[in-house]
């Protein structure tokens, strides 16, 4: 199994609707990047992708204040 950091996690911690929480994702190029979100009734929250099964996690970013995708990501 590869190494899903929010499926993998040993607490099994879940996101809350209408909850804050701190996000920490990986970009392709590298990048590290910390934000806060949370998910709202338009967010699709966790599933996978269509195109290699891959799961990510749909949230609205409220430092950049948009909907953003996160594929590789860990809830601080």
């Amino acid at each position: 199994m590869l190494d899903y950091p929010m499926f993998n996690r040993k607490d099994n911690m879940t996101i809350e609707s209408n909850k804050k929480f701190k996000i920490k994702y990986t970009k392709q190029d590298g990048e590290e990047v910390r934000r806060f979100g949370i998910i709202k009734d338009e967010c699709r929250g966790e599933g996978k992708r269509k195109t290699d099964n891959r799961p990510f996690l749909h949230y609205f970013d409220l430092d950049k204040k948009g909907y953003r995708y996160a594929t590789n990501w860990e809830i601080l």
